[in-house]
Protein backbone atom coordinates (compact mmCIF):
# COMPACT_ATOMS: atom_id res chain seq x y z
CA UNK A 1 0.00 0.00 0.00
CA UNK A 2 1.36 3.52 -1.13
CA UNK A 3 2.27 5.81 1.89
CA UNK A 4 0.12 9.43 1.92
CA UNK A 5 3.12 10.81 0.73
CA UNK A 6 2.99 8.54 -2.65
CA UNK A 7 -0.53 8.91 -3.04
CA UNK A 8 -0.06 13.45 -2.53
CA UNK A 9 3.04 12.51 -5.01
CA UNK A 10 0.74 10.51 -7.82
CA UNK A 11 -2.28 12.80 -7.88
CA UNK A 12 0.15 15.58 -8.12
CA UNK A 13 1.91 14.19 -11.42
CA UNK A 14 -1.85 13.23 -12.71
CA UNK A 15 -2.97 16.89 -12.34
CA UNK A 16 0.47 18.36 -13.86
CA UNK A 17 0.47 15.95 -16.56
CA UNK A 18 -3.97 17.15 -17.23
CA UNK A 19 -2.57 21.33 -16.69
CA UNK A 20 -0.54 20.79 -19.94
CA UNK A 21 -2.88 18.85 -22.29
CA UNK A 22 -6.09 20.73 -20.98
CA UNK A 23 -7.58 23.27 -23.11
CA UNK A 24 -10.09 26.06 -21.73
CA UNK A 25 -13.53 25.98 -23.07
CA UNK A 26 -15.51 28.42 -21.67
CA UNK A 27 -17.66 28.05 -24.82
CA UNK A 28 -18.66 24.48 -23.28
CA UNK A 29 -20.22 25.78 -20.01
CA UNK A 30 -24.06 26.02 -19.29
CA UNK A 31 -25.96 27.02 -15.77
CA UNK A 32 -26.95 23.28 -15.20
CA UNK A 33 -25.47 20.09 -15.73
CA UNK A 34 -28.76 18.15 -15.95
CA UNK A 35 -31.40 19.80 -17.20
CA UNK A 36 -34.65 21.11 -15.25
CA UNK A 37 -38.33 22.38 -15.89
CA UNK A 38 -38.47 26.39 -17.09
CA UNK A 39 -40.71 27.79 -14.74
CA UNK A 40 -42.85 30.91 -16.06
CA UNK A 41 -41.62 34.22 -13.59
CA UNK A 42 -43.23 37.93 -13.85
CA UNK A 43 -42.63 40.84 -11.45
CA UNK A 44 -45.69 41.83 -9.43
CA UNK A 45 -47.42 44.99 -8.70
CA UNK A 46 -47.78 46.93 -5.33
CA UNK A 47 -50.10 48.99 -6.29
CA UNK A 48 -48.10 52.33 -8.11
CA UNK A 49 -44.52 49.93 -7.12
CA UNK A 50 -43.74 46.64 -8.92
CA UNK A 51 -41.23 44.79 -7.76
CA UNK A 52 -37.38 43.83 -8.26
CA UNK A 53 -37.83 40.46 -8.04
CA UNK A 54 -39.44 37.52 -10.30
CA UNK A 55 -41.82 35.35 -8.49
CA UNK A 56 -42.61 31.45 -9.88
CA UNK A 57 -46.47 31.75 -11.55
CA UNK A 58 -46.07 28.07 -13.62
CA UNK A 59 -44.05 25.26 -14.41
CA UNK A 60 -43.62 24.20 -18.05
CA UNK A 61 -43.40 20.95 -19.35
CA UNK A 62 -40.36 21.61 -21.49
CA UNK A 63 -36.95 21.07 -19.84
CA UNK A 64 -33.71 22.58 -20.58
CA UNK A 65 -30.11 23.46 -19.51
CA UNK A 66 -30.02 26.69 -19.57
CA UNK A 67 -31.95 29.78 -20.82
CA UNK A 68 -31.45 31.15 -24.31
CA UNK A 69 -32.72 34.63 -23.56
CA UNK A 70 -32.71 36.56 -20.76
CA UNK A 71 -35.56 36.50 -18.32
CA UNK A 72 -36.69 39.95 -19.09
CA UNK A 73 -38.12 39.58 -22.64
CA UNK A 74 -39.28 35.92 -22.22
CA UNK A 75 -39.95 35.75 -18.58
CA UNK A 76 -38.91 32.33 -18.37
CA UNK A 77 -36.50 31.00 -15.34
CA UNK A 78 -35.42 28.10 -14.41
CA UNK A 79 -36.52 25.35 -11.55
CA UNK A 80 -34.22 25.36 -8.39
CA UNK A 81 -36.42 23.65 -5.34
CA UNK A 82 -39.62 24.67 -4.33
CA UNK A 83 -39.02 27.94 -3.12
CA UNK A 84 -36.88 29.40 -5.14
CA UNK A 85 -35.76 30.01 -9.22
CA UNK A 86 -32.83 31.01 -11.70
CA UNK A 87 -32.68 33.85 -13.70
CA UNK A 88 -30.78 34.89 -16.24
CA UNK A 89 -30.17 38.84 -16.56
CA UNK A 90 -29.90 41.04 -19.68
CA UNK A 91 -26.24 40.63 -19.47
CA UNK A 92 -25.93 37.39 -19.46
CA UNK A 93 -25.46 36.58 -15.69
CA UNK A 94 -27.12 33.88 -13.84
CA UNK A 95 -29.05 34.61 -9.89
CA UNK A 96 -30.91 32.61 -7.94
CA UNK A 97 -33.87 33.99 -6.50
CA UNK A 98 -34.84 32.22 -2.96
CA UNK A 99 -38.46 33.00 -1.21
CA UNK A 100 -40.10 33.14 -4.49
CA UNK A 101 -43.15 30.83 -4.46
CA UNK A 102 -45.87 33.04 -3.28
CA UNK A 103 -48.76 29.95 -4.33
CA UNK A 104 -46.68 27.09 -2.49
CA UNK A 105 -46.95 29.48 0.91
CA UNK A 106 -50.82 30.03 0.38
CA UNK A 107 -50.91 26.70 0.50
CA UNK A 108 -48.23 25.17 2.97
CA UNK A 109 -48.12 28.35 4.98
CA UNK A 110 -45.06 28.92 7.23
CA UNK A 111 -41.55 29.42 5.33
CA UNK A 112 -42.61 27.16 2.95
CA UNK A 113 -42.44 28.88 -0.30
CA UNK A 114 -40.62 31.96 1.28
CA UNK A 115 -37.35 33.09 3.01
CA UNK A 116 -37.29 34.51 6.48
CA UNK A 117 -35.05 37.60 6.33
CA UNK A 118 -32.88 36.52 8.85
CA UNK A 119 -32.21 34.07 6.77
CA UNK A 120 -31.68 35.52 3.84
CA UNK A 121 -29.41 38.61 5.53
CA UNK A 122 -26.90 36.07 7.50
CA UNK A 123 -26.66 33.97 3.66
CA UNK A 124 -25.74 37.31 2.53
CA UNK A 125 -22.87 38.01 5.06
CA UNK A 126 -21.67 34.83 4.98
CA UNK A 127 -21.32 35.11 0.91
CA UNK A 128 -19.89 38.21 1.21
CA UNK A 129 -16.98 37.19 3.99
CA UNK A 130 -16.52 33.78 2.51
CA UNK A 131 -16.01 35.21 -0.98
CA UNK A 132 -13.09 37.75 0.64
CA UNK A 133 -11.58 34.86 1.97
CA UNK A 134 -11.48 32.19 -0.16
CA UNK A 135 -13.86 32.65 -3.49
CA UNK A 136 -12.80 29.65 -5.21
CA UNK A 137 -14.89 27.27 -3.55
CA UNK A 138 -18.40 29.20 -2.77
CA UNK A 139 -20.60 29.11 -5.36
CA UNK A 140 -22.75 31.81 -4.22
CA UNK A 141 -21.98 35.74 -4.62
CA UNK A 142 -23.88 38.23 -2.54
CA UNK A 143 -26.52 40.16 -4.90
CA UNK A 144 -29.25 42.08 -2.99
CA UNK A 145 -32.32 41.45 -0.63
CA UNK A 146 -35.95 42.67 -1.26
CA UNK A 147 -38.96 42.74 1.12
CA UNK A 148 -42.09 41.25 0.29
CA UNK A 149 -44.69 42.85 1.83
CA UNK A 150 -47.54 41.13 4.09
CA UNK A 151 -50.35 41.85 1.86
CA UNK A 152 -52.91 40.82 4.49
CA UNK A 153 -52.12 43.79 6.19
CA UNK A 154 -51.75 46.55 3.30
CA UNK A 155 -55.51 48.11 3.95
CA UNK A 156 -54.39 51.84 2.63
CA UNK A 157 -52.21 52.84 -0.53
CA UNK A 158 -49.88 54.75 2.84
CA UNK A 159 -49.30 50.94 3.20
CA UNK A 160 -47.47 50.86 -0.13
CA UNK A 161 -46.06 54.11 0.42
CA UNK A 162 -44.38 52.73 3.28
CA UNK A 163 -43.36 49.71 1.91
CA UNK A 164 -41.43 50.71 -1.21
CA UNK A 165 -39.73 53.17 1.27
CA UNK A 166 -38.48 50.15 3.13
CA UNK A 167 -37.58 47.62 0.14
CA UNK A 168 -35.79 50.43 -1.28
CA UNK A 169 -33.50 50.81 1.94
CA UNK A 170 -33.29 46.90 1.52
CA UNK A 171 -31.87 46.14 -1.60
CA UNK A 172 -28.14 45.75 -1.82
CA UNK A 173 -26.60 47.22 -4.70
CA UNK A 174 -23.59 44.96 -6.53
CA UNK A 175 -21.62 47.98 -6.95
CA UNK A 176 -21.96 49.20 -3.83
CA UNK A 177 -18.61 47.97 -1.49
CA UNK A 178 -18.15 45.72 0.89
CA UNK A 179 -18.42 48.27 3.97
CA UNK A 180 -20.99 49.47 2.53
CA UNK A 181 -23.21 46.57 1.91
CA UNK A 182 -22.31 45.41 5.68
CA UNK A 183 -23.67 48.46 7.07
CA UNK A 184 -27.31 47.70 5.17
CA UNK A 185 -27.04 44.09 6.70
CA UNK A 186 -26.14 45.37 9.63
CA UNK A 187 -29.21 48.12 9.69
CA UNK A 188 -31.50 45.44 8.35
CA UNK A 189 -30.42 42.52 11.52
CA UNK A 190 -31.17 45.52 13.77
CA UNK A 191 -34.26 46.34 12.51
CA UNK A 192 -35.66 42.48 11.87
CA UNK A 193 -34.35 41.10 14.50
CA UNK A 194 -37.06 39.12 15.57
CA UNK A 195 -37.60 37.62 11.62
CA UNK A 196 -41.14 38.62 11.88
CA UNK A 197 -41.07 39.68 8.03
CA UNK A 198 -40.11 37.73 4.45
CA UNK A 199 -37.76 39.00 1.47
CA UNK A 200 -36.09 37.53 -1.50
CA UNK A 201 -32.81 36.57 -1.39
CA UNK A 202 -31.14 37.10 -4.77
CA UNK A 203 -27.40 36.19 -5.39
CA UNK A 204 -25.12 35.35 -8.34
CA UNK A 205 -24.71 31.09 -8.77
CA UNK A 206 -22.00 29.43 -10.85
CA UNK A 207 -24.08 26.94 -11.09
CA UNK A 208 -27.13 25.25 -9.73
CA UNK A 209 -27.49 21.38 -10.80
CA UNK A 210 -26.77 19.36 -7.15
CA UNK A 211 -24.19 16.10 -6.15
CA UNK A 212 -27.38 14.22 -4.61
CA UNK A 213 -29.59 14.58 -7.91
CA UNK A 214 -26.09 13.41 -9.92
CA UNK A 215 -26.55 10.92 -7.98
CA UNK A 216 -30.27 9.78 -8.52
CA UNK A 217 -30.00 9.84 -12.20
CA UNK A 218 -26.99 7.58 -12.02
CA UNK A 219 -28.92 5.12 -10.17
CA UNK A 220 -32.01 4.64 -11.99
CA UNK A 221 -31.33 1.48 -12.90
CA UNK A 222 -29.10 -1.59 -12.92
CA UNK A 223 -25.90 -1.29 -15.20
CA UNK A 224 -23.87 -4.53 -16.60
CA UNK A 225 -19.85 -4.07 -15.29
CA UNK A 226 -18.45 -2.28 -18.12
CA UNK A 227 -20.95 0.91 -17.68
CA UNK A 228 -21.00 0.67 -13.78
CA UNK A 229 -17.16 1.08 -14.12
CA UNK A 230 -18.58 4.56 -16.17
CA UNK A 231 -20.72 5.49 -13.38
CA UNK A 232 -17.88 4.86 -10.64
CA UNK A 233 -15.68 6.90 -12.48
CA UNK A 234 -17.49 10.01 -12.21
CA UNK A 235 -18.95 9.83 -8.70
CA UNK A 236 -15.72 8.96 -7.32
CA UNK A 237 -14.33 12.28 -9.48
CA UNK A 238 -17.77 14.04 -7.85
CA UNK A 239 -17.21 12.70 -4.29
CA UNK A 240 -13.40 13.37 -4.36
CA UNK A 241 -14.20 16.35 -5.35
CA UNK A 242 -16.74 17.25 -2.63
CA UNK A 243 -14.27 16.48 0.25
CA UNK A 244 -11.85 18.53 -0.99
CA UNK A 245 -14.48 21.16 -0.70
CA UNK A 246 -15.33 20.35 2.17
CA UNK A 247 -12.01 20.42 3.85
CA UNK A 248 -11.63 24.05 2.53
CA UNK A 249 -14.79 25.15 4.65
CA UNK A 250 -12.46 23.51 7.56
CA UNK A 251 -9.29 24.81 6.93
CA UNK A 252 -11.08 28.21 6.72
CA UNK A 253 -12.10 27.52 10.40
CA UNK A 254 -16.09 27.46 9.20
CA UNK A 255 -19.10 24.52 9.99
CA UNK A 256 -21.31 24.37 7.70
CA UNK A 257 -23.95 23.98 10.02
CA UNK A 258 -24.97 25.24 13.89
CA UNK A 259 -26.73 22.38 14.84
CA UNK A 260 -27.43 18.45 13.26
CA UNK A 261 -31.17 18.55 12.74
CA UNK A 262 -31.84 21.28 10.74
CA UNK A 263 -28.61 21.05 8.74
CA UNK A 264 -27.20 22.60 5.74
CA UNK A 265 -24.41 20.47 5.86
CA UNK A 266 -25.61 17.54 3.39
CA UNK A 267 -24.58 16.04 -0.03
CA UNK A 268 -27.40 17.82 -2.06
CA UNK A 269 -25.64 21.12 -1.12
CA UNK A 270 -22.50 20.36 -3.37
CA UNK A 271 -23.00 21.95 -6.40
CA UNK A 272 -21.47 20.50 -9.61
CA UNK A 273 -20.94 23.08 -12.30
CA UNK A 274 -18.76 23.17 -15.12
CA UNK A 275 -15.61 26.51 -15.52
CA UNK A 276 -13.95 26.86 -18.51
CA UNK A 277 -14.90 23.33 -19.80
CA UNK A 278 -14.21 21.48 -16.77
CA UNK A 279 -15.94 19.69 -13.90
CA UNK A 280 -15.65 21.70 -10.46
CA UNK A 281 -17.69 20.93 -7.07
CA UNK A 282 -18.59 23.66 -4.78
CA UNK A 283 -21.11 24.46 -1.76
CA UNK A 284 -23.93 26.34 -1.63
CA UNK A 285 -26.75 27.16 1.12
CA UNK A 286 -24.60 28.92 4.06
CA UNK A 287 -27.27 31.06 6.36
CA UNK A 288 -26.53 28.77 9.54
CA UNK A 289 -22.40 28.38 8.97
CA UNK A 290 -20.50 28.63 12.39
CA UNK A 291 -16.93 30.63 12.65
CA UNK A 292 -14.07 29.12 14.49
CA UNK A 293 -14.34 32.47 16.75
CA UNK A 294 -17.76 31.20 17.97
CA UNK A 295 -16.60 28.43 19.78
CA UNK A 296 -14.94 30.28 22.40
CA UNK A 297 -18.48 30.74 24.35
CA UNK A 298 -18.53 27.02 24.76
CA UNK A 299 -14.74 26.94 25.79
CA UNK A 300 -14.83 29.95 28.25
CA UNK A 301 -11.07 29.76 28.39
CA UNK A 302 -9.90 33.36 28.10
CA UNK A 303 -12.17 34.04 25.94
CA UNK A 304 -10.13 32.17 22.86
CA UNK A 305 -12.12 29.77 20.20
CA UNK A 306 -11.39 25.82 21.57
CA UNK A 307 -9.87 24.15 18.22
CA UNK A 308 -10.82 20.97 20.20
CA UNK A 309 -14.36 21.59 20.17
CA UNK A 310 -14.47 22.95 16.49
CA UNK A 311 -13.28 20.38 15.52
CA UNK A 312 -15.26 18.03 17.12
CA UNK A 313 -18.22 19.70 15.47
CA UNK A 314 -16.44 19.12 11.91
CA UNK A 315 -16.11 15.14 12.47
CA UNK A 316 -19.73 15.14 13.21
CA UNK A 317 -20.85 16.87 10.22
CA UNK A 318 -18.21 14.34 7.99
CA UNK A 319 -20.10 11.71 9.89
CA UNK A 320 -23.84 13.21 8.77
CA UNK A 321 -22.38 13.59 5.12
CA UNK A 322 -21.68 9.60 5.62
CA UNK A 323 -25.35 9.27 6.75
CA UNK A 324 -26.55 10.63 3.82
CA UNK A 325 -24.87 8.00 1.56
CA UNK A 326 -26.95 5.41 3.21
CA UNK A 327 -30.17 7.73 3.52
CA UNK A 328 -32.70 6.13 0.92
CA UNK A 329 -34.04 9.27 -0.66
CA UNK A 330 -32.61 12.29 -1.67
CA UNK A 331 -32.24 15.49 0.37
CA UNK A 332 -32.16 18.33 -2.44
CA UNK A 333 -34.97 18.29 -4.63
CA UNK A 334 -38.14 20.22 -3.92
CA UNK A 335 -40.18 16.59 -3.53
CA UNK A 336 -37.12 14.08 -2.46
CA UNK A 337 -37.13 10.86 -4.29
CA UNK A 338 -35.73 7.76 -3.98
CA UNK A 339 -32.76 5.90 -4.86
CA UNK A 340 -33.22 2.83 -6.98
CA UNK A 341 -30.47 0.73 -7.31
CA UNK A 342 -27.71 2.58 -4.98
CA UNK A 343 -26.71 -0.20 -3.50
CA UNK A 344 -24.58 -0.43 -0.14
CA UNK A 345 -21.20 -1.14 -1.63
CA UNK A 346 -21.61 1.80 -4.22
CA UNK A 347 -22.77 4.08 -1.20
CA UNK A 348 -19.65 3.21 0.65
CA UNK A 349 -17.48 3.99 -2.54
CA UNK A 350 -18.72 7.17 -2.56
CA UNK A 351 -18.07 7.91 0.64
CA UNK A 352 -14.56 7.00 0.70
CA UNK A 353 -14.28 8.65 -2.19
CA UNK A 354 -15.69 11.98 -0.05
CA UNK A 355 -13.24 11.16 2.97
CA UNK A 356 -10.18 10.44 0.86
CA UNK A 357 -10.72 13.76 -0.92
CA UNK A 358 -10.87 15.34 2.87
CA UNK A 359 -8.23 13.83 4.85
CA UNK A 360 -6.25 14.51 1.37
CA UNK A 361 -6.25 17.85 1.71
CA UNK A 362 -5.89 18.26 5.78
CA UNK A 363 -2.72 16.30 5.11
CA UNK A 364 -1.42 18.69 1.89
CA UNK A 365 -2.66 21.63 4.19
CA UNK A 366 -0.46 20.00 7.39
CA UNK A 367 2.67 19.11 5.08
CA UNK A 368 2.90 22.57 3.80
CA UNK A 369 2.50 24.55 6.71
CA UNK A 370 4.00 22.48 9.24
CA UNK A 371 0.69 22.56 11.46
CA UNK A 372 -0.68 20.39 13.75
CA UNK A 373 -4.06 19.27 14.10
CA UNK A 374 -6.12 17.82 16.96
CA UNK A 375 -8.03 14.83 16.86
CA UNK A 376 -8.44 12.81 14.24
CA UNK A 377 -5.82 14.92 12.15
CA UNK A 378 -3.35 14.24 15.28
CA UNK A 379 -2.66 10.48 14.15
CA UNK A 380 0.01 8.72 11.73
CA UNK A 381 -1.62 9.66 8.34
CA UNK A 382 0.70 7.44 6.46
CA UNK A 383 -1.11 4.48 6.60
CA UNK A 384 -4.38 6.05 5.16
CA UNK A 385 -5.51 4.64 2.28
CA UNK A 386 -7.20 7.05 -0.15
CA UNK A 387 -10.05 6.17 -2.41
CA UNK A 388 -9.18 8.18 -5.64
CA UNK A 389 -10.29 9.14 -8.99
CA UNK A 390 -8.78 8.10 -11.90
CA UNK A 391 -8.73 11.49 -13.82
CA UNK A 392 -7.55 14.03 -11.97
CA UNK A 393 -9.63 16.77 -14.36
CA UNK A 394 -13.09 15.67 -16.05
CA UNK A 395 -14.19 17.81 -18.38
CA UNK A 396 -18.17 18.94 -19.33
CA UNK A 397 -17.66 16.96 -22.76
CA UNK A 398 -16.34 13.72 -20.94
CA UNK A 399 -19.44 14.03 -18.09
CA UNK A 400 -21.68 14.79 -20.84
CA UNK A 401 -20.43 11.58 -22.89
CA UNK A 402 -20.58 9.45 -20.13
CA UNK A 403 -23.88 10.15 -18.99
CA UNK A 404 -25.36 9.61 -21.87
CA UNK A 405 -24.10 6.35 -21.66
CA UNK A 406 -25.13 5.82 -18.21
CA UNK A 407 -28.91 7.49 -18.96
CA UNK A 408 -30.11 7.01 -22.56
CA UNK A 409 -33.21 7.08 -22.85
CA UNK A 410 -33.64 8.63 -20.15
CA UNK A 411 -32.04 11.83 -21.24
CA UNK A 412 -31.11 13.14 -24.42
CA UNK A 413 -27.75 15.18 -23.90
CA UNK A 414 -27.12 18.01 -26.57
Amino acid sequence: MESIDEQIKSLREKQFKADLYFQLRPDLDRILLIPRPIVFVDQINYGPAKSRSYFILDYLDTTVYDLSLPTPITNHGLQSGGRSAIIKDINGEYYRLKGINLKLNKEKGGDRGLCNILEGIYEQLNALEINKRQSYFCAIKPYYLEIIPDFERIKRVSDIDDYVENSKVAEIQEHNSAIKILEQLGGLLKKYKHGEVYAVSAYGIKGDTRLDEVIYLLTQKKLDPNRDSLRKEILSYLCFSAGVTKATLTLSGITWSDDFIDTNNHIGNFVVYSQNGVLLTDYTDIANIMWAKDFYNLALINDEPNIALFLDHTEREIKSLEDDFFDEETCSLDEPKKYLHFDDDLRKFCFECLLSGYRLTIAEHQRRTGEIWPNEFDKDLTSLYLTSPSKIRMTITEFDEIMGKLTEPVLNFK
